[in-house]
C-alpha cells in the first residue's frame, strides 16, 4: 500500500478492488488510513463510492475512526519535509472532502485531548473538523427546510440564527420518519447509535483554540454553556471514568475562553451541601493535571484566572482542621492527595512524603507558571504546610470532597456534631499538629523558598514525628498479651451510657479488675515495667 504507482496501475486494472474486504473487515481505504499515506488515499477516494466510504470494519470502526485515532492518539505527527501540516491531518481533510460521514460519537472522540502519554494533540486537525462539521449542519437544515413543515421547522428553531447544533439529530429524525433521503454524510447518528438532541458541539469541546473556531464557524454558544461545563466536571470528579478529557491541563484553556465569554468562576456549582464555586472545581481539576503539565501540555493562565483560583478569601462553608476558615480554591488542589493517606500504613512515611513533595512542587510550577509572587503571598506556603501536616500525622478531614474521577466519591461536609466527635477524638494529636504548624511558620522564614524549606526542613521533622508515633502503638500480639495478663483499657473518647441492669456476676468482675489495677499500679509506684502500657 505504500508504492503509489503500483496501487495506481491495481486501480485502473482492476476497480473493483476498491470493493476488497480483508478478514478484518476493512476496506482498501481503511488499509491506507492506517498506513497514514493521504496521496494514496485521494487516489482510493476518488475510486470509492459511499458504501466503501462508508463501512465499517470487524470492530465497528469507519476509516474516519482510524483516521481521528491517528490524529489524537499518536505519539507522534509526522510532517513531509517544507509541510506545515501533519500526515495525519492530511488524511483527515482527504475524508472529510469526501462523502465519509462523521457522526457524533466520531466528533466527540475527536476533541478529546491526550493524557496517558506524551502526545501534543493536533488543533488545527479539530478545527478542520470543526469547519466541515459546520458546513455539512447547513446543508442539512437547508435538506430539513425544503423537506420540513413550518411547524415541524418551528419545533427545531429554524428561526434561530446560527448553524444547526444542539437540534441537529432531532432534524435528521424528523426527515427519516417522512421517509426522506438524508445524505450518508450528512447523518448526524447511525442507524446503531442513539442520538442526544440537547448535547451542544461546545460540549465536546475541550481546547480554547478550537471554541473559537467553532464560534467563527456559525455555532452559537449556548447559555447555560458554562454552567453545562461545570456540571459536567462536577459529575466527572464523581465517577469512576478516569477517562481523557479532564485529566489534560490544556482543558484548562476552554475555561479561560469561557470566562472571556461571560463565564464566572465566582459561580455556584450545585451540591447537595452549600456553596462550592466554579474556581473551587477548576483547582480540583488542576490538581488531577500533574501528570499532563509535567509532559509539557500546557497554555496560559491569565491574571484574571489565576487571581480568582489563587484568592484566599474565596472560602466555601466547611469547617476542617486543614483549612479552618473554610476550604479556599488552594486547598481543593491541595486536597487531590488525600485518597493517598492510606499509603502511611501501605508504603510508609518515606515514601508517602515523597508523594507529598512532589505534588507540592507541582504546585510551585504552577505558581511559576501564571507568575504568582510566593514573596508577596505567604498565605499559600501556610495553607499548603498545614494541609500536608495534617496529612502526614494521618488526622481526619471534616470537610468536603469533589471527587478525583477516578473512584474518590465527591461528598459533603460533616456535621457540626461528627466534626467535634472527631476533634475531640484526635484532641491530643490536633494539640501536636498546632505546634508543629506554629514551629513551621516561625522556621520558614530560614529557607529561600517553600519547596526548599519543605526538603530540608518540614520533611525530616514529619518523618522523625510520625515514626516516634508510631512506635507509641502496641501490636496486636502486645495488646493480646497484655490482655492475657488482666489488662483492661481505658477509653478516652466519647463514654457510652451505663447499664442500670448489671448482673451480680458482672459486679463481681468488675471489682476483680479493680483490685488487679490497683495491684498494677502500686506495682509502677515501686518499679515501672517498660514493656507495660501504664494505666492513667
Amino acid at each position: 500500500m505504500e508504492d503509489e504507482e503500483k496501487v495506481k496501475g491495481l486501480l485502473e486494472k482492476y476497480p473493483s478492488s476498491i470493493h476488497e474486504i480483508n478478514h478484518l473487515g476493512q476496506t482498501p481505504v481503511h488499509i491506507a488510513v492506517q498506513t497514514q499515506n493521504a496521496r494514496i488515499l485521494s487516489m482510493l477516494v476518488d475510486h470509492a463510492d459511499r458504501q466503501v466510504l462508508n463501512t465499517k470494519d470487524n470492530n465497528g470502526h469507519y476509516a474516519v475512526d482510524h483516521a481521528i485515532d491517528a490524529l489524537c492518539h499518536a505519539r507522534k505527527s509526522v510532517k513531509e519535509p517544507g509541510s506545515t501540516v501533519c500526515n495525519a491531518c492530511k488524511v483527515v481533510n482527504v475524508l472529510l472532502r469526501s462523502e465519509s460521514a462523521i457522526f457524533t460519537i466520531s466528533v466527540q472522540r475527536t476533541m478529546q485531548l491526550p493524557w496517558s502519554h506524551d502526545t501534543h494533540i493536533c488543533i488545527e486537525g479539530q478545527k478542520n473538523i470543526i469547519q466541515c462539521l459546520a458546513s455539512r449542519r447547513e446543508e442539512l437544515k437547508t435538506l430539513a427546510q425544503r423537506e420540513l413543515t413550518p411547524a415541524e421547522r418551528q419545533n427545531l428553531k429554524f428561526c434561530q440564527a446560527g448553524t444547526l447544533d444542539q437540534h441537529a439529530a432531532k432534524t435528521q429524525r424528523f426527515l427519516e420518519a417522512k421517509k426522506c433521503h438524508v445524505p450518508m454524510h450528512l447523518k448526524v447518528y447511525d442507524n446503531d447509535e442513539s442520538p442526544e438532541d440537547s448535547k451542544s458541539i461546545y460540549q465536546l469541546i475541550s481546547h480554547g483554540d478550537v471554541a473559537e473556531s467553532a464560534l467563527q464557524s456559525g455555532f452559537l454558544m449556548p447559555m447555560t454553556l458554562f454552567d453545562d461545563v461545570f456540571r459536567s466536571l462536577a459529575e466527572w470528579l464523581n465517577s469512576n471514568d478516569s477517562g481523557p478529557r479532564h485529566h489534560d491541563f490544556l482543558f484548562s484553556s476552554y475555561i479561560c475562553w469561557l470566562v472571556d465569554h461571560g463565564g464566572d468562576l465566582y459561580s455556584t456549582v450545585p451540591t447537595l451541601w452549600g456553596r462550592t464555586t466554579a474556581a473551587h472545581y477548576f483547582m480540583t481539576y488542576l490538581g488531577n493535571s500533574k501528570r499532563s503539565f509535567t509532559l509539557g501540555h500546557r497554555v496560559p493562565l491569565p491574571p484574571k484566572i489565576s487571581g480568582i483560583i489563587f484568592e484566599e478569601d474565596n472560602i466555601d462553608d466547611c469547617r476542617c482542621q486543614c483549612s479552618p476558615k473554610g476550604c479556599s480554591p488552594l486547598t481543593k488542589f491541595l486536597a487531590v492527595i488525600n485518597w493517598q493517606q492510606n499509603w502511611l500504613h501501605t508504603f510508609g512515611v518515606v515514601k508517602t512524603i515523597d508523594i507529598v513533595l512532589e505534588h507540592l512542587k507541582y504546585l510551585c510550577d504552577i505558581l511559576d507558571h501564571v507568575g504568582y509572587d510566593l514573596t508577596k503571598e505567604r498565605w499559600v506556603d501556610s495553607a499548603a504546610i498545614r494541609h500536608f501536616t495534617l496529612f502526614i500525622l494521618d488526622l481526619r478531614h471534616t470537610c468536603c470532597c469533589l471527587g478525583n474521577g477516578n473512584g474518590v466519591k465527591a461528598s459533603g461536609p460533616l456535621s457540626i456534631a461528627d466534626r467535634r466527635e472527631i476533634e475531640e477524638e484526635d484532641s491530643s494529636r490536633l494539640e501536636l499538629f498546632e505546634q508543629l504548624v506554629t514551629e513551621f511558620g516561625r522556621e520558614r522564614g530560614n529557607y529561600a523558598n517553600l519547596l526548599s524549606f519543605a526538603r530540608e526542613y518540614w520533611a525530616p521533622k514529619m518523618e522523625a514525628i510520625y515514626r516516634e508515633i508510631d512506635s507509641y502503638a502496641l501490636t496486636e500480639s502486645q495488646v493480646q498479651s497484655a490482655e492475657a495478663v488482666g489488662v483492661v483499657w481505658e477509653c478516652h473518647g466519647p463514654q457510652l451510657p451505663q447499664c442500670t441492669d448489671i448482673l451480680p456476676g458482672d459486679q463481681e468482675t468488675e471489682e476483680e479488675i479493680s483490685e488487679l489495677e490497683k495491684l498494677l499500679r502500686e506495682l509502677d509506684e515501686i518499679a515501672t515495667d517498660p514493656e507495660r502500657p501504664s494505666f492513667v
